[in-house]
Protein backbone atom coordinates (compact mmCIF):
# COMPACT_ATOMS: atom_id res chain seq x y z
CA UNK A 1 0.00 0.00 0.00
CA UNK A 2 1.06 3.65 -0.80
CA UNK A 3 2.37 5.53 1.96
CA UNK A 4 -0.57 8.19 1.70
CA UNK A 5 -3.51 5.59 0.86
CA UNK A 6 -2.35 4.23 4.04
CA UNK A 7 -2.55 7.36 6.10
CA UNK A 8 -6.20 8.34 4.74
CA UNK A 9 -7.19 5.17 5.81
CA UNK A 10 -5.28 5.24 9.20
CA UNK A 11 -6.83 8.82 10.10
CA UNK A 12 -10.16 7.50 8.72
CA UNK A 13 -9.91 5.24 12.08
CA UNK A 14 -9.79 2.07 10.33
CA UNK A 15 -8.34 -1.21 12.04
CA UNK A 16 -5.71 -2.96 10.43
CA UNK A 17 -6.92 -6.89 10.90
CA UNK A 18 -4.41 -8.15 8.16
CA UNK A 19 -0.42 -7.83 7.54
CA UNK A 20 0.29 -4.37 5.55
CA UNK A 21 3.37 -3.62 3.86
CA UNK A 22 3.86 0.46 3.25
CA UNK A 23 5.60 1.36 0.28
CA UNK A 24 7.87 4.21 1.57
CA UNK A 25 11.13 6.02 0.23
CA UNK A 26 13.79 7.05 3.06
CA UNK A 27 15.48 10.22 2.50
CA UNK A 28 18.64 8.37 4.00
CA UNK A 29 19.18 5.15 2.01
CA UNK A 30 22.15 4.58 1.16
CA UNK A 31 23.86 6.89 3.67
CA UNK A 32 24.80 4.23 6.31
CA UNK A 33 27.58 1.86 5.06
CA UNK A 34 28.88 -1.11 7.13
CA UNK A 35 32.31 0.75 7.90
CA UNK A 36 30.66 4.26 9.11
CA UNK A 37 28.49 2.48 11.50
CA UNK A 38 31.30 0.41 12.74
CA UNK A 39 33.54 3.21 12.93
CA UNK A 40 30.57 5.52 15.05
CA UNK A 41 30.18 2.21 17.48
CA UNK A 42 33.90 2.03 18.35
CA UNK A 43 34.05 5.69 18.73
CA UNK A 44 30.62 6.23 20.96
CA UNK A 45 31.84 2.90 23.07
CA UNK A 46 35.40 2.22 22.45
CA UNK A 47 35.41 0.19 25.98
CA UNK A 48 32.21 -1.85 25.99
CA UNK A 49 30.85 -4.85 24.76
CA UNK A 50 28.30 -5.95 22.44
CA UNK A 51 25.73 -9.24 22.28
CA UNK A 52 26.58 -11.17 19.17
CA UNK A 53 24.39 -14.03 17.78
CA UNK A 54 25.39 -16.96 15.42
CA UNK A 55 22.10 -16.96 13.55
CA UNK A 56 22.95 -20.58 12.31
CA UNK A 57 22.96 -21.92 16.17
CA UNK A 58 21.01 -19.16 17.89
CA UNK A 59 23.78 -18.90 20.69
CA UNK A 60 25.31 -15.82 21.83
CA UNK A 61 28.57 -14.54 22.92
CA UNK A 62 29.58 -11.24 24.45
CA UNK A 63 32.14 -9.60 22.60
CA UNK A 64 34.55 -6.22 22.92
CA UNK A 65 33.38 -4.29 20.56
CA UNK A 66 37.11 -3.40 19.62
CA UNK A 67 37.41 -7.21 18.77
CA UNK A 68 34.22 -7.12 16.70
CA UNK A 69 35.23 -4.11 15.21
CA UNK A 70 38.76 -5.78 14.15
CA UNK A 71 36.73 -9.14 12.85
CA UNK A 72 34.49 -7.25 10.43
CA UNK A 73 36.35 -4.69 9.30
CA UNK A 74 39.48 -6.13 8.19
CA UNK A 75 40.38 -7.81 5.14
CA UNK A 76 40.32 -11.36 7.33
CA UNK A 77 36.24 -10.29 7.15
CA UNK A 78 35.27 -13.42 5.08
CA UNK A 79 31.88 -14.98 4.99
CA UNK A 80 32.78 -17.85 6.38
CA UNK A 81 34.20 -15.55 9.52
CA UNK A 82 31.02 -13.47 9.79
CA UNK A 83 28.68 -16.13 10.03
CA UNK A 84 29.46 -17.12 13.63
CA UNK A 85 28.57 -13.63 14.91
CA UNK A 86 26.13 -12.96 11.64
CA UNK A 87 23.77 -10.64 14.21
CA UNK A 88 24.78 -7.80 16.49
CA UNK A 89 21.62 -7.53 18.94
CA UNK A 90 20.65 -5.53 21.78
CA UNK A 91 21.70 -2.00 19.81
CA UNK A 92 21.33 1.16 20.95
CA UNK A 93 20.03 3.68 18.39
CA UNK A 94 22.99 5.31 17.48
CA UNK A 95 22.50 5.89 13.83
CA UNK A 96 19.53 8.02 13.80
CA UNK A 97 17.89 6.83 10.78
CA UNK A 98 15.16 7.98 9.45
CA UNK A 99 12.19 7.12 11.34
CA UNK A 100 8.78 4.99 9.30
CA UNK A 101 6.61 8.01 8.61
CA UNK A 102 3.42 5.73 10.38
CA UNK A 103 5.43 6.19 13.72
CA UNK A 104 5.01 10.05 13.69
CA UNK A 105 0.21 9.67 13.56
CA UNK A 106 -0.62 9.60 16.70
CA UNK A 107 -2.67 6.44 17.17
CA UNK A 108 0.84 4.64 17.00
CA UNK A 109 3.06 7.40 19.90
CA UNK A 110 1.42 5.53 22.81
CA UNK A 111 4.55 4.53 24.04
CA UNK A 112 6.24 7.93 23.17
CA UNK A 113 3.56 10.11 25.20
CA UNK A 114 3.37 7.61 28.13
CA UNK A 115 7.07 8.12 28.62
CA UNK A 116 7.03 11.66 28.56
CA UNK A 117 3.97 11.41 31.27
CA UNK A 118 6.38 9.50 33.44
CA UNK A 119 8.83 11.11 32.97
CA UNK A 120 7.28 14.39 34.37
CA UNK A 121 8.89 16.44 30.60
CA UNK A 122 7.93 19.83 29.95
CA UNK A 123 7.98 20.95 27.00
CA UNK A 124 11.82 23.29 27.52
CA UNK A 125 12.46 21.28 30.64
CA UNK A 126 14.45 18.14 31.04
CA UNK A 127 13.78 17.49 34.60
CA UNK A 128 12.69 14.17 35.54
CA UNK A 129 10.54 13.25 38.32
CA UNK A 130 10.82 9.20 38.05
CA UNK A 131 14.70 8.48 37.02
CA UNK A 132 13.52 4.89 36.30
CA UNK A 133 10.67 6.35 33.34
CA UNK A 134 13.82 7.32 31.36
CA UNK A 135 15.18 3.78 31.11
CA UNK A 136 12.17 2.77 28.75
CA UNK A 137 13.35 5.42 26.03
CA UNK A 138 15.74 2.86 24.82
CA UNK A 139 12.66 1.09 23.80
CA UNK A 140 11.69 4.04 21.64
CA UNK A 141 14.11 2.86 19.01
CA UNK A 142 17.61 0.60 18.21
CA UNK A 143 20.06 -0.21 16.01
CA UNK A 144 19.79 -3.70 14.06
CA UNK A 145 23.41 -5.17 12.09
CA UNK A 146 22.92 -8.35 10.54
CA UNK A 147 25.09 -9.56 7.89
CA UNK A 148 24.41 -12.01 5.07
CA UNK A 149 22.31 -15.01 6.54
CA UNK A 150 21.33 -13.08 9.52
CA UNK A 151 18.35 -14.16 11.03
CA UNK A 152 16.50 -13.41 14.51
CA UNK A 153 13.98 -16.60 15.66
CA UNK A 154 10.55 -14.47 16.71
CA UNK A 155 10.07 -13.44 20.76
CA UNK A 156 7.83 -11.02 22.60
CA UNK A 157 9.52 -8.09 24.43
CA UNK A 158 7.21 -8.68 27.62
CA UNK A 159 6.09 -5.74 29.13
CA UNK A 160 8.33 -3.52 26.88
CA UNK A 161 7.64 -2.48 23.59
CA UNK A 162 9.41 -0.94 20.84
Amino acid sequence: MQWNTFRERADAGEIFSRLVVIKQKFQDSGMYKLQDYLALLKERYPHQALDVQDSSTGRCLNMKIQDFWAATSGNESSPKKLAGMSNAINLRKIANADAPLLTRLKRFRLLETLLNRASNLTPGNRSYRYRNADDISDCLGFDLLGFRGAFTHPNVDALMST
